[in-house]
Formats: structure tokens, C-alpha cells, sequence
């Protein structure tokens, strides 16, 4: 992923507009043109993307009904208890640390990233702390496009992009182990691991790389 600093510039722009894909079908399941479009043209340069890392699922041609009830079922409405899957309440500390609700909150404000919903959109995500994916993956996208050691807060911007990808990534992983496999959202989940892995190397945030 090296090269000239245009390419560079191009290459990072590219790779946000990526992570920007995924904050979206993580908000919520994509009306049928869009669907299409994922499926017939996006999702092969994503494969080809990481091909180095075994085969990935294809996405099921399924209607937006399906895919509706689908996203309701396993990512929109959190479930009382234990919230729904791609929005676990424990990965956000509430102990002041650098994953804290606080600190996550002071990022997403200084980012212009809305991370509390003031209400229940239906066919949507309801975001109430900063741990949902929709709005991990919009925070990263920002982060990327700026220079690592900028300082953001009282923090570096690396740092936070460190802290922000160790959140997705424990998200993610859940989410794989427990999606069923035949649902488009499992696709999603695996193709969007194994990118945002690749994009936490290069941008040198992984915190399992040396």
C-alpha cells in the first residue's frame, strides 16, 4: 500500500470511502439498487481485496423484506439483557479508561459523528452508546484521512484510531462466531474483518501485529 503521496492520498480516500460502506450496512439493510450494486460490483473488488485470506461468503440475492427482517433479527433492536449483537454493552468500559463511554463520546463530538440516536428509526440501528458498529466504522473512516500523529483531544489521532479498531474488532469477531453463516450479515461480517484487519496493519493500529 505504499507509494507517492498522491497515490497515497488516493489509496486513503479510497479505503475511507470502505469503511464508510460498512458504518452504513451496519445502520441498516441497503435498499434494492444498492443491493445490486454491492453484490454485483462491490462485492468482488472487496473479495479480490483480501483474497489472501481464504474464501469469502458470497451475498444471498435476497429481497429487502428478507434482508429487513434479517438486520431487525440480529443487529437493530437491542435485546433486554444483553443488547443485540453488534452493539455488546461490555466493550465500551465505564471505568474512565481510554474505551470508556466518556472518552468514546468526546471522540464522536470532536469527530461531528452522531453516536446517540434521540430515538428508535424502524429499520435502523439505535445507537445509545458509542459501540455500535454503524458508528465505530464512520469514526475510523474520519480518523484515517488524518495525519496519525495529529493530536485530537488529549489524544493522538493513531491512538484513537487504535482504540476505535480494537472496538470493532471484538465486535466483529462476536458477531462471526455467532451470525448463522447463510445470512447476509455473516458475508458482511467476515469480508468487513478481514478488510478493516488489513487496514489496521497498514495504518499500523493492530494492536495482534508486530
Amino acid at each position: 500500500m505504499m507509494g507517492n503521496s498522491i497515490e497515497n492520498s488516493e489509496l486513503t480516500a479510497s479505503v475511507a470511502d470502505v469503511l464508510w460502506l460498512f458504518s452504513a450496512l451496519y445502520d441498516g439493510p441497503p435498499p434494492e439498487p444498492l443491493w445490486q450494486a454491492l453484490r454485483e460490483t462491490v462485492w468482488p473488488h472487496l473479495k479480490q481485496a483480501v483474497g489472501d485470506h481464504g474464501p469469502m461468503l458470497e451475498l444471498p440475492a435476497w429481497d429487502a423484506a428478507r434482508r429487513g427482517a434479517e438486520y431487525d433479527q440480529w443487529l437493530a433492536i437491542p435485546v433486554a439483557g444483553q443488547g443485540a449483537l453488534g452493539y455488546p454493552p461490555e466493550r465500551v468500559s465505564d471505568q474512565g479508561g481510554e474505551d470508556s463511554v466518556e472518552a468514546m463520546a468526546r471522540l464522536a463530538d470532536l469527530l461531528g459523528v452522531e453516536w446517540e440516536k434521540p430515538s428508535f428509526r424502524p429499520g435502523s440501528a439505535y445507537p445509545v452508546r458509542p459501540d455500535h458498529l454503524t458508528v465505530l466504522w464512520a469514526l475510523l473512516a474520519i480518523l484515517l484521512t488524518m495525519p496519525g500523529t495529529d493530536q485530537l483531544g488529549e489524544r493522538r489521532v493513531q491512538d484513537w484510531s487504535h482504540t476505535v479498531w480494537s472496538l470493532i474488532r471484538a465486535t466483529l469477531t462476536r458477531l462471526q462466531e455467532i451470525l448463522p453463516t447463510e445470512t447476509a450479515y455473516a458475508a458482511i461480517t467476515r469480508i468487513a474483518l478481514v478488510y478493516g484487519a488489513e487496514v489496521a496493519v497498514w495504518q499500523e493500529i493492530d494492536p495482534h501485529h508486530e
